[in-house]
């Protein structure tokens, strides 16, 4: 009896052991990082899109990043004659207007200017293999990528790239595609995937019209734009922005941080009268056309002010009697589209049935996160809680107070997507009620994180 225990337990221990190999050697799962807005390289391509060398400094020839050390440069030789009287619109708008202009695209998506992501395609921007090259500087979100590096070898963390342009119809169907180009890669089933701001955006609206197909096992979404901003509401309304010189110099900080060198820019806001040249440079008809025409901005704008936005578009310019801004075509088609999706919830609004889709797609094993920020002011003034960029209730889908201010006595939480009783959402500032989010159970809300700043911060990273 004693060997049969004996070989009994041998059998078990040696199970044990095999168990616990096979979870040591248990497969990486790649990460996919969805970068924020304008983070892709954009470089100028010939006829057939090979990217074009710049004679000068033998690299790719780029549109996008803006080089800030020369435009501070060029802004710096322009200070002395605003100081002498000139006035600020009129000698700083040639300057937005050519550094903006390849951007403008046609009215059937395509660039005016012959543009494309670069590098682009999942074996091209695999983190090992732009080591290998030399191409670091490529490596998106590389604050992230580190904090990742930590766990997972660089080979399975790649960088999505595409033309940030586009809007999130195109931008989902080109993440389906690269992610399956990431799975046949590496052999992996499944991957997960980390969006910041913008990258949160699209990498929500995937889900949503993708991930019925089970490839993504873990998603979070730092600070992201995930129904858009309503500082692009104002913008594309003809709005006044009510900003004060702080908030600007914030919200540039926290949406060009790779930019250190900002006496420049420090120069041009201790002028007079830069809140006002601000909006003027922005209500510029060229300069609003041109970014009218970018459909990735008009799907930043909001459920509620989308049609006010269309109207504004589409209203008679009084010197030609046509439309202000000419917003047709794929653009116009494209941006409906996104704004007015229909799926089986029978809702005609992205937004109204986010909710419904994520709680189905976490009921079939998806785990889903967001880490937003709040108790900040954005651009606009409009007095909404936000981390200077996003508006938290649009980050978050929560209901929020006005920054500074809290539910009245009496309030209890709506409970529209949670409604476990035995669950309790209303924040201990009693300002955000988590309930209504998109995920009650998974997002994390940081008082005073700007956006983002997740990796700057001990707490949430």
């Amino acid at each position: 009896m004693k060997k049969v225990i004996s070989v009994l337990l041998a059998i078990l221990m040696m199970m044990s052991m095999l168990s616990i190999a096979a979870v040591a050697a248990e497969p990486e799962v790649p990460l996919v990082v969805l970068q924020g807005y304008s983070g892709p390289t954009l470089v100028y391509v010939d006829e057939d899109g090979n990217p074009i060398i710049d004679s000068e400094t033998g690299d790719v020839k780029k549109a996008w990043p803006l080089d800030f050390g020369k435009i501070g440069e060029q802004v710096t030789a322009l200070i002395p004659d605003i100081i002498g009287g000139a006035d600020i619109v009129e000698t700083l708008l040639p300057l937005v207007r050519s550094t903006l202009a390849p951007l403008e695209r046609n009215l059937d998506g395509s660039s005016i200017y012959n543009l494309a992501p670069y590098p682009s395609g999942a074996a091209n921007t695999q983190v090992s293999v732009l080591k290998a090259r030399g191409q670091e500087e490529y490596i998106p979100e590389d604050a992230l990528v580190a904090m990742a590096e930590t766990h997972l070898s660089d080979d399975m963390i790649f960088g999505f790239t595409y033309d940030w342009r586009k809007g999130q119809v195109e931008y989902a169907a080109a993440l389906d595609e690269y992610i399956q180009e990431v799975k046949e890669i590496t052999g992996a089933d499944q991957v997960d995937i980390f969006g910041l701001s913008h990258g949160g955006q699209y990498g929500t609206s995937y889900l949503y019209y993708y991930g019925y197909k089970g490839d993504v096992r873990k998603a979070i979404f730092a600070n992201p734009a995930t129904l858009g901003t309503t500082i692009v509401d104002s913008i594309f309304t003809g709005e006044y922005l009510d900003f004060d010189v702080e908030t600007l110099v914030r919200f540039i900080q926290h949406g060009f941080e790779e930019e250190t060198n900002w006496e420049w820019l420090t120069m041009l806001l201790s002028l007079d009268g830069v809140v006002e040249g601000v909006n003027k440079v922005l209500q510029d008809p060229d300069i609003l056309q041109g970014l009218m025409s970018i459909g990735s901005l008009w799907d930043f704008v909001t459920e509620d002010t989308f049609e006010a936005a269309m109207e504004y578009a589409e209203s008679e310019n009084p010197a030609t009697g046509k439309p202000a801004f000419n917003i047709k075509g794929s653009l116009y088609t494209n941006t409906w589209l996104y704004h007015s999706t229909r799926t089986e919830h029978e809702s005609t609004w992205i937004t109204k049935c986010l909710a419904d889709v994520l709680k189905d797609l976490q009921a079939d094993g998806l785990q889903v996160g967001y880490i937003v920020g709040y108790d900040y002011g954005a651009l606009n003034g409009h007095g909404n809680n936000s981390d200077y960029i996003i508006d938290t209730y649009l980050s978050s889908g929560a209901d929020c107070a006005l920054l500074g201010e809290t539910f009245p006595a009496g309030y209890e939480q709506k409970g529209t997507v949670c409604d476990d009783e035995s669950h309790y959402h209303i924040s201990p500032d009693f300002n955000i009620d988590a309930s209504t989010g998109f995920a009650p159970d998974s997002t994390w809300y940081i008082k005073g994180q700007g956006h983002g700043m997740y990796m700057h911060d001990e707490y949430s990273a």
